[in-house]
């Protein structure tokens, strides 16, 4: 467990502009999302704190794994995550060459991309939970439109007020 006086360090390592408490509220839905025992990516994770309050917030157990584009960050998840070490990377978002492998969950941030959103798909084997911050809802509700449009089938939207929306999502299978 991380000690509360970390958080606000912590916080600014995944771009969070809020307290510990908004965190929390804002990101306890992502757990609903993990299967017990599987591989979570997260596309952008920063300093890998998302990852580290999951296993801490919920009693299901996954590997966790991420990357990001600046290894200062990378370096700080690997020292948070040290089991893990080896399961965190320094990679651009949109380069598809080093995706290691599928992962049961992708943790990703919306972009309206379609190469980025099939990326996602193909590395994901149940879902991808697409996650964008409240003051863009108007770019949420579209997101859903956008989300059924290109052919994905919409699992759950969750929302918190005032923070942030996850909508899950799988490739339609009748593709």
């Amino acid at each position: 467990m991380i000690g509360r006086s970390n958080n606000a360090q912590l916080l600014r390592g995944v771009d969070f502009n809020g307290g510990h408490a908004e965190w929390r509220r804002a990101r306890w839905p992502f757990s609903r999302h993990i299967p017990d025992g599987g591989d979570v990516l997260d596309v952008g994770c920063g300093n890998g704190f998302l990852l580290v309050s999951l296993l801490d917030w919920q009693p299901r157990r996954f590997v966790p794994f991420g990357f990001d584009n600046r290894s200062d960050r990378i370096a700080e998840a690997r020292s948070l995550l040290p089991r893990y070490a080896h399961n965190f990377w320094v990679q651009d978002c949109f380069d598809d060459r080093s995706w290691r492998q599928v992962y049961d969950v992708v943790f990703a941030p919306w972009i309206a991309d379609d190469s980025f959103i099939i990326r996602c798909l193909m590395h994901a084997r149940s879902r991808v939970v697409f996650s964008l911050y409240d003051d863009e809802l108007a770019l949420g509700m579209r997101m859903i439109g956008e989300g059924r449009s290109k052919s994905l089938d919409v699992l759950a939207v969750d929302r918190v007020p005032g923070i942030t929306e996850l909508l899950a999502v799988r490739g339609n299978a009748k593709d």
